[in-house]
């Protein structure tokens, strides 16, 4: 009866430690034909396994890593890690650097060693070597996500913009590249497009109880942005995310949560309370008790949002809000290609007296709607190209 008794991943494929990723692909097909999983379930695992490690670049560096020094590697590795999540970043740093001149171009090493200047508040540090990261391996997800938070850290929100737009090309399913990237554009202070990005991703699926963080992120973003009946809008998406008990449950955690994380003077405080409780419709105990409580913290003297805003419907659907941020936007775009309307009669008049009456309308026509168009082309004549022009214009209407 055949088997597989080889530890060794090259030698269980049959491929050279050097073996491209085509020979590794190819090798391994050949050996699955071999040992299919119906008759041989414990070779065909250890196949993939194998197929799995070696068909990624890091991965197999890593394994290339533990091949050469027997193990040493991945206990180096082990070590720093440890340190690091227990809050010993210096001391994690030092075990990486140290590696880093055993294994100079290992990725898994300096990805670390990022975190640990990020961790230090050393983010210049950690900027340079992340983009010398990004750029060998591109598509790196891991680099890409610490890069973006240093970015974000360093409060250069065009490049961590950048950023999570690579991000959500390389795993469009991971929602919080999408806060990211909405939380990026907000910064910038481009609150249209930072709700655009987040509907976005909610429009892909029906809503549901793992959709919360992207609403509540757009619940906030339309409380600062003033879009009051969206934000309405978004508040009763909110209260429908649960379909069982269970879920109704995790929800109202979740918001207490929420709420419990603001102070008590945050403009959200209040309306929160109020979601929670209409959430609830007394039904349990515990939850009533605590919206009690926090109506106790409520600061009488103080306005909340929403008390001095005006009712809205509340009949607004998803895409309803959606082409309201969409068409807003596109109408401050037509608008921003128009020309001044007083710059538009001033030259009306110019040239009603140049060329005619009728061509004076033409004339403020023309650069009330193709200002955007028209301004290049001036600049590019100059202020004394345009004077020539508008004499000659007068010397030939007087022929």
């Amino acid at each position: 009866m055949q088997t597989i008794s080889a530890d060794n991943y090259y030698e269980l494929l049959g491929v050279d430690n050097n073996a491209s990723s085509h020979e590794i692909k190819r090798a391994y097909f050949l050996k699955i034909r071999e040992f299919p999983n119906e008759k041989f379930p414990v070779e065909f695992q250890k196949l993939s396994k194998a197929y799995k490690i070696l068909s990624d670049s890091s991965t197999r560096e890593k394994y290339d890593s533990d091949l050469e020094d027997n193990g040493s590697y991945d206990e180096l590795l082990s070590g720093a890690v440890k340190h690091m999540n227990e809050g010993r970043y210096h001391t994690g740093l030092q075990i990486l650097e140290e590696m880093l001149l055993v294994y100079p171009d290992n990725l898994l090493v300096q990805q670390n060693i990022a975190i640990c200047y990020s961790s230090l508040d050393r983010l210049e540090e950690a900027k340079k070597i992340l983009f010398r990261l990004e750029t060998n391996s591109p598509d790196n997800e891991l680099t890409l996500q610490l890069q973006g938070e240093v970015y974000e850290r360093l409060s250069m929100y065009h490049q961590a913009k950048s950023t999570y737009e690579k991000l959500i090309k390389i795993n469009s399913q991971e929602i919080n590249y999408y806060i990211a990237l909405s939380t990026a554009c907000f910064h910038l202070n481009d609150y249209r497009q930072a709700m655009k990005v987040l509907e976005s991703k909610l429009q892909q699926r029906r809503e549901t109880i793992y959709d919360f963080p992207l609403l509540e992120q757009l619940y906030f973003i339309t409380m600062v942005a003033e879009e009051h009946s969206y934000h309405i809008e978004v508040t009763n998406r909110i209260k429908k995310l649960y379909t069982n008990n269970g879920e109704k449950t995790q929800l109202l955690n979740m918001l207490m949560g929420l709420c419990e994380s603001l102070e008590d003077e945050h403009q959200a405080f209040k309306e929160l309370i109020y979601i929670i409780r209409d959430i609830n419709k007394n039904e349990d105990k515990e939850v009533n008790e605590w919206v009690e409580d926090a109506q106790s913290h409520i600061k009488r003297d103080l306005i909340y949002y929403g008390d001095s805003v005006p009712a809205f419907s509340t009949n607004t659907n998803n895409s309803t809000a959606t082409s309201r941020v969409e068409t807003s936007t596109e109408s401050d775009i037509e608008s921003s290609k128009r020309g001044s309307v007083i710059i538009s009669i001033i030259l009306g008049i110019v040239a009603s007296f140049i060329l005619s009456p009728f061509g004076g309308i033409i004339v403020g026509f023309v650069w009330y709607f193709f200002a955007d168009a028209l301004k290049p082309i001036l600049a590019g004549l100059g202020c004394l190209g345009f004077v020539i022009i508008v004499i000659g214009i007068f010397i030939l209407s007087n022929l």
